[in-house]
């Protein structure tokens, strides 16, 4: 029997759900299956995948792979490889804005496909943290894409957008859900990537010196 499995390393969140099972865990999705814009509070299963805060205006996260096995017989072989990365900059001076470097990267077998969600959050503390776009309108709320599919190249792109210019006090984060997929084959793994937070230090935003690491 041929079935497609799924795995992804070092990344923790993995999933092999569907698109509509994803968006109603995360409580986006009406019963008819329609998707709607996501609630107030941020989606649940974000998590930083390593700690590499290069200085005070960059993070990069650890390198994932995406991995597709195929298995026969109880016996299964790698099929494909994509190799996925977040990176987060900072623009200093009174910027309110950020860059989410999304990454994948075809490594061996098929062509991949690749889309994602992005999420803006905010931390609250001892309650439910809740999406920028809240209590600020001036931020950017969710914001999705397929900008790959079927390819054996490389993708890199810089996602700019503001975390807005209220809730100053409040510490802040970026979020971003990589979906991959291979066409012909059923499985998607969806690898939720957390940002590293940033905090306000006299009118410039920076990464706080440490972060969360759920979302």
């Amino acid at each position: 029997m041929d079935t497609g499995q799924v795995t992804t390393t070092p990344a923790r969140n993995g999933s092999t759900w569907s698109e509509a099972a994803r968006a109603a865990a995360d409580g986006s999705v009406t019963t008819n299956g329609r998707v709607m814009e996501p609630r107030t509070d941020t989606p649940r299963g974000y998590s930083l995948q390593g700690n590499s805060k290069i200085d005070d205006y960059h993070y990069r996260s650890d390198m994932g792979v995406a991995k597709l096995d195929r298995c026969v017989n109880g016996r299964c072989d790698v099929e494909a490889l994509v190799r996925i990365q977040l990176k987060e900059t900072l623009f200093g001076g009174s910027s309110r804005r950020w860059a989410v470097g999304l990454f994948t990267q075809y490594w061996t077998g098929d062509p991949y496909s690749f889309s994602y969600d992005y999420y803006c959050g905010v931390n609250v503390p001892h309650d439910t943290d809740w999406t920028c776009e809240t209590k600020d309108a001036t931020a950017d709320g969710h914001h999705s894409e397929a900008p790959v599919y079927a390819s054996r190249g490389t993708y890199a792109y810089d996602l700019n957008r503001s975390f807005g210019v209220n809730e100053s006090t409040r510490i802040k984060f970026p979020m971003v859900g990589y979906h991959i997929s291979w066409p012909g084959y059923a499985p998607v793994v969806t690898v939720k990537y957390r940002g590293w937070d940033v905090r306000n230090y006299s009118g410039t935003w920076k990464p706080a010196p440490v972060t969360g690491t759920d979302g």
